[in-house]
């Protein structure tokens, strides 16, 4: 019995196996019910598309393609790091001046939150507008837990 089971499975497996797909081209044919309001000449009436998908790529010209893509990395290697060079000195300005910005707004703010009453800061606190920071924990059965704390002085 354990042997009959043996071979119905493995004919199964088998089947699927000989009959798979192995499509390289594909032929679509469709015609339309509805006439068209310009007839055409009888030369022009036929056509036909041809679509090049990568599947049907050589590994010869994958190659060559990418020889051809490497060399010219290869000549334009030292434009490359010129133009790289320009852009991180004009990054490394910008980054100054971003971080002398993003001072200056956090001192301002920092000035403003302290004219605040007690009362105040707490209920910006607590709605999350203020400093402060979550901590998320997790219990040993896989409950999460957040818990607030807010600067406040």
């Amino acid at each position: 019995m354990k042997f009959l089971k043996l071979i119905l499975v493995t004919v199964l497996f088998t089947n699927g196996l000989i009959f798979g797909q192995s499509i390289s081209h594909e032929n679509v044919i469709f015609s339309l019910a509805k006439q068209p309001k310009k007839t055409l000449e009888i030369a022009q009436r036929t056509y036909s598309v041809s679509v090049k998908s990568p599947y049907n790529l050589t590994v010869e010209s994958i190659e060559n393609d990418s020889k051809i893509d490497f060399e010219k990395r290869v000549k334009n290697y030292d434009a490359d790091v010129a133009k790289s060079e320009v852009e991180f000195q004009n990054k490394l300005k910008e980054h100054e001046v971003e971080t002398q910005k993003a001072k200056e707004k956090f001192e301002l703010e920092s000035q403003e939150f302290k004219k605040l009453s007690l009362l105040e800061r707490m209920s910006i606190a607590d709605q999350g507008k203020g400093r402060g920071f979550a901590l998320y924990l997790t219990d040993a059965g896989g409950q999460k837990y957040q818990l607030k704390l807010a600067s406040v002085t």
